[in-house]
């Protein structure tokens, strides 16, 4: 009895510092000139606080749109000064859902409206704000200099995070990861002041921000050096079995891993293993080749050779057109698609 009165006791204290704290943050962001604040009352509460991965529906203490670096100083002055959790949001991509806090009644600063993209023509370096999508960063360097950047395929998947955790795709083995690439990165500190963080300039920071960013503060701009955009040729392998024939599917994944062990690279690689129908399988070997036309059917034809059956598709690209066919689009202007999935990590 007296176990039950203490836990609703501790309780009912829980929810009552929640809620002042909600009461502070929203009465220090009413002070803040020109910042849209979303409160769980606004009519688009419920359609901004959705993650791309349903299977999560947080609800944040307030959502506020920044349109400049003044604006995420302010917010996160707010939040310290009520001790509300805060957290930025780029494109929303977490897998759960940390965008919109990754919990209840946390403050979700919002970078979207932060989308500018300014390419330095001499020096190759290209200073983006944190809300710009892989799709129209890659689409803006391309428009404004034929320039490239190793990045994921997904056009909505915004920069902040992408940045900081890494940014592996096709263009990966040849070009690193996008992080590699960031040169400088304009940072929000927690107690709202603004750095900037390098390797001659705040060294300790510019290096835990590349794989820890959230940890440390909200980055509001990476600067990277971008590369000449090369033309590639797509491709796409495929082996389609009869049904339940595992060897064919064993010996052809055998085979590519002799292939990957010496592969160019130049050779951008996605391997999958999928479902084709009752008790079949399918091996799909695809991604862009970065070099001549000779030189990719001389290093693809031993993997070639010790499959056979698999029937083989490739045409050549300019670099935004082996982007688009792979995303199917890089443009961000329709509505984006949602998910429900569940997804673990395995060591």
């Amino acid at each position: 009895m007296f176990g039950n009165i203490l836990f609703l006791l501790l309780l009912c204290g829980f929810f009552s510092v929640v809620l002042a704290s909600t009461e502070d943050l929203l009465a220090c962001l009413s002070r803040v000139q020109n910042l849209t604040v979303v409160t769980p009352d606004s009519p688009s509460y419920n359609t901004d606080r959705l993650s791309f991965n349903r299977r999560f529906a947080y609800r944040p203490a307030a959502i506020a749109y920044s349109t400049s670096v003044q604006d995420v100083q302010a917010a996160v002055q707010c939040g310290a000064s009520s001790g509300t959790p805060v957290v930025a949001r780029s494109g929303g991509h977490s897998y759960a859902a940390y965008g919109v806090g990754g919990q209840d009644a946390s403050f979700v600063i919002d970078l979207s409206r932060m989308a500018g993209l300014t390419l330095n023509n001499v020096t190759g370096e290209v200073t983006a704000q944190t809300g710009i999508r892989l799709g129209p960063l890659a689409q803006g360097l391309w428009d404004q200099g034929k320039r490239a950047l190793p990045h994921g395929s997904c056009p909505y998947v915004g920069i902040g995070g992408h940045t900081a955790y890494g940014g592996v795709g096709l263009f990966s083995r040849q070009a690193g990861l996008l992080i590699d690439r960031a040169v400088r990165a304009e940072v929000v500190l927690a107690n709202g002041t603004v750095a900037t963080a390098a390797f001659d300039r705040n060294p300790d920071l510019y290096w835990a921000l590349r794989g820890a960013g959230p940890s440390f503060g909200i980055v509001t701009a990476w600067t990277y050096a971008t590369l000449p955009a090369p033309n590639s040729i797509g491709y796409a392998l495929t082996l389609k079995p009869a049904a339940g024939d595992r060897t064919a599917i064993i010996d052809a994944f055998n085979n590519f891993q002799t292939f990957a062990r010496n592969a160019l690279p130049t050779w951008g690689i996605a391997l999958a293993v999928v479902p084709d129908g009752p008790n079949k399988l399918a091996f799909e070997l695809s991604g862009n080749f970065y070099g001549s036309m000779v030189d990719f059917n001389a290093s693809f034809q031993p993997l070639l050779n010790s499959i056979p059956q698999a029937e083989l598709r490739f045409r050549e690209f300019t670099w935004i057109e082996a982007l688009a066919d792979t995303a199917g689009s890089l443009s961000t202007t329709s509505p984006e698609p949602a998910d429900n999935f569940y997804a673990k990590a395995r060591r």
